[in-house]
């Protein structure tokens, strides 16, 4: 991505919902600076929640160079309760209209070097280039336009895409608190339902909602193999009792549940049948569907699917999976956490 914000000679636009100050945060900042000194048209969205750390004196900085940077929905009293729960949850960054970066990746060191407590970190990022990237684009100047009050407006110009040796079919779907349409679950629910031989799912954070939990029972009990990558230990504690509490009711229906050893996987990512896959920010959890602005590509490309699906299958031997009879035989004090964690797992 780098590369690529180091090529654009026209507009870079970016939105994340974390931006750390650190190195990579560094980097980028020094990199957008030279870029809106050189007159390109340089925007920023970050999330007020997510980049709760990020310094005043680090704005300031990229605005005085030319760069907009604003936060998405900025918490404050009285509208605490109003706003804290409806985050920007989306990863995008669209380089002058013809290539875009999107997946589970945020701004921060952690994400290329790991953490310390977690270990190593791993995560799916996808690079666009052609048509769809109009429609990463389009997600990006409505939150602009949200945020700005339409105060900075951006003139859109006819785009001429590069040929590309292969077509692949993709389809960017969005959604978020905004609108009825829990749009990315419905995509979910549809890919799964449809899957005749195999479902592969890797989310960091899982907490479905009953149409989801519903599907996924559906298609292993009626022979469709169903393979679930969970993280054997998380960044947030609460969240990651709130998945272990859905365990037990995914082996009675015998999908096959691994718990990731290698350190923490936060890769968000459904692989359906070698044909299709999906990539993006939205985890497999409530909040996800109806809380977060989300996004995510659905690619119809047997090529890229199988690549995912290599890629996963080399994830689940770094995995030690879930055995029934262990799992339901573990003491009360990891079944409590996890009954009292699933009683408040909307809220995660």
């Amino acid at each position: 991505m780098l590369a690529d914000i180091e090529s654009a000679r026209e507009f870079i636009h970016l939105e994340y919902y974390i931006w750390s100050a650190d190195t990579i945060g560094t980097i980028m900042a020094e990199l957008l600076m030279a870029k809106a000194r050189a007159g390109l048209d340089v925007r920023i969205l970050y999330d007020a929640v997510g980049s709760w750390g990020l310094s005043k004196r680090y704005v300031r900085e990229l605005q005085e160079a030319g760069v907009q940077i604003f936060q998405f929905q900025r918490v404050r009293f009285p509208y605490f309760a109003d706003r804290l729960n409806y985050r920007n949850h989306r990863k995008i960054a669209v380089i002058d209209g013809i290539i875009g970066h999107m997946g589970g990746m945020n701004v921060a060191d952690k994400y290329m070097d790991g953490d310390p407590k977690l270990g190593s970190w791993y995560d799916s990022q996808l690079r666009l280039v052609g048509p769809s990237v109009a429609a990463m684009h389009l997600i990006f100047i409505n939150d602009w336009d949200f945020v700005t009050h339409y105060a900075h407006p951006f003139e859109f110009h006819r785009v001429e895409y590069p040929n590309t040796p292969e077509n692949v079919a993709v389809q960017v779907a969005a959604s978020g608190p905004e609108t009825n349409w829990a749009t990315i679950m419905q995509a979910y629910f549809t890919a799964i339902a449809k899957a005749r031989h195999h479902i592969y799912i890797c989310s960091p954070y899982f907490v479905p909602d009953e149409s989801i939990l519903t599907a996924l029972r559906t298609a292993s009990l009626s022979g469709v193999e169903v393979r679930i990558l969970l993280p054997a230990k998380s960044d947030s504690r609460f969240v990651h009792w709130a998945t272990r509490s859905y365990i037990q009711t995914l082996l009675d229906a015998e999908i096959q549940v691994y718990l990731f050893q290698g350190g923490f996987n936060h890769s968000k990512t459904v692989m359906i049948d070698s044909t299709c896959c999906t990539i993006g920010s939205a985890n497999m959890d409530i909040r996800s569907f109806e809380d977060n602005f989300e996004v995510v590509a659905l690619v119809y490309d047997s090529a890229l699917t199988q690549e995912m699906e290599a890629d996963f299958l080399v994830q689940l031997e770094r995995s030690q999976r879930v055995s029934p009879i262990a799992w339901r035989e573990r003491g009360f004090p990891d079944r409590f956490k996890d009954a009292v964690a699933s009683l408040f797992s909307p809220l995660f």
